[in-house]
């Protein structure tokens, strides 16, 4: 696969797709590229994410994958922050910015960010979560993710476990995505209510 990395994101079918995410698009632009990528004769677009030794996570409606080399992405805090959120994808770090929760937003203020981009990464990733003294996983409520939160209990690696917040999704972009419709469906049924009552 040959990248072009193109700028900031634009592409209306890119910008389509984070809509349909739930991620904001000011948000997505401060952490994200767009992304020309080419598989055999044909050109692509992508959301680029990148990590820490010069690949791309890439993403849109139809395709997830990266560019090599694949590692994890760290976006370090401006104030030496003591926190450390950590999530599996990109996706779900834009989705946890997005989310208007306080408990999500105290935990990600001031926070650094370290994206696994491949929950495999974890083990390796062990010194750089010792060096943080709070931790907060927001990984997938899956086999994997309670494989990686049992690997970091065996290695002594004290966290708080966010999943629980959103214990009845996949992950944090399915909460994001569920907890928009509900309120809008509460907005309609308000709305509908004040019209009855004229």
């Amino acid at each position: 696969m040959r990248f072009c990395l193109c700028g900031s994101l634009k592409a209306p079918e890119l910008t389509s797709y984070l809509k349909s995410r739930g991620i904001y698009i000011d948000t997505a632009t401060q952490y994200c590229s767009e992304v020309d990528f080419r598989i055999v004769e044909r050109t692509y677009k992508a959301i680029g994410f990148p990590n820490r030794t010069g690949g791309f996570e890439l993403r849109n409606q139809w395709f997830k994958g990266s560019s090599t080399p694949k590692d994890i992405s760290l976006i370090t805090s401006e104030n030496n922050s003591s926190k450390l959120s950590v999530f599996e994808g990109f996706i779900d770090f834009l989705s946890a910015l997005t989310i208007r929760n306080p408990k999500f937003l105290e935990t990600t203020k001031d926070s650094s960010f370290l994206v696994l981009n491949s929950v495999a990464f974890i083990g390796r990733e062990i010194p750089l979560l010792r060096s943080f003294p709070e931790v907060s996983l927001f990984l997938d409520n899956d086999n994997a993710g309670k494989e990686a939160k049992t690997r970091l209990h065996a290695q002594g690696i004290p966290f708080k476990d966010a999943s629980t917040w959103y214990s009845k999704h996949k992950d944090v972009n399915e909460f994001l995505l569920a907890d928009a419709l509900a309120k809008k469906q509460e907005s309609v049924k308000t709305q509908a209510e004040k019209q009855a009552g004229r």
